[in-house]
């Protein structure tokens, strides 16, 4: 599901894609398509949601596998968020 307009995607400022815990879906949200983003960007977002469908629910932990791959891959880190820290 992409481009909808989920109430999840409101709850906090900065939310474009988001993972119901067990569900395997990772949904977009509007402004994901509304706003310009860069592959690098959109790849470090996508990976960070792939790690909740794999189960990594903690947000420090899918933001280190997220920003792991990325390395792993030879990609600049596109942005870093709060959980980095």
């Amino acid at each position: 599901p992409w481009g909808q307009d989920f109430p999840h995607c409101k709850k906090k400022e900065g939310i474009r894609a988001f993972v119901i815990r067990n569900s395997g879906i990772i949904r977009l949200c509007a402004t994901l398509f509304e706003e310009k983003w860069d592959k690098k960007s959109l790849s470090q977002i996508l990976l960070h949601e792939s790690a909740h469908v794999a189960g990594i629910h903690d947000e420090c932990l899918a933001t280190k596998y997220e920003v792991g791959a990325m390395k792993l891959a030879k990609k600049p880190i596109a942005f870093k968020n709060d959980y980095w820290k």
